[in-house]
């Protein structure tokens, strides 16, 4: 039992050394200040109020979404905006195929 304790507080240690490294400060403080606006958001707004603005603004979500830096891991990014990858995937191929002249919006 000692040694998983052992082989975790190393682990956690090497996630440390990569959050302090300076050559990645600017991205972290950003993920941070990313991280406390979303949630002050979501207290100020209400997680329903959130998912409403969200499903209003599919259009935004799949432009935001698709043109993230190549960095930014997609998946996490629906999760923080209350949706699944897969609902996203919807959501892109019916931006990316919608007919011009269908009576269908």
């Amino acid at each position: 039992m000692g040694n998983e304790f052992a082989a975790q507080v190393e682990h956690d240690l090497e996630k440390v050394k990569l959050i302090l490294d300076e050559r990645i400060k600017k991205m972290t403080f950003a993920f941070y200040a990313f991280c406390r606006l979303y949630l002050t958001i979501l207290e100020f707004i209400g997680k329903k109020n959130f998912e409403k603005i969200i499903l209003h603004n599919k259009e935004a979500v799949i432009d935001l979404v698709s043109n993230l830096p190549v960095g930014f891991d997609r998946n996490l990014v629906c999760k923080f905006l209350q949706i699944t990858p897969d609902q996203f995937n919807i959501w892109n191929s019916n931006h990316l195929f919608r007919c011009s002249i269908s009576i269908i919006r």
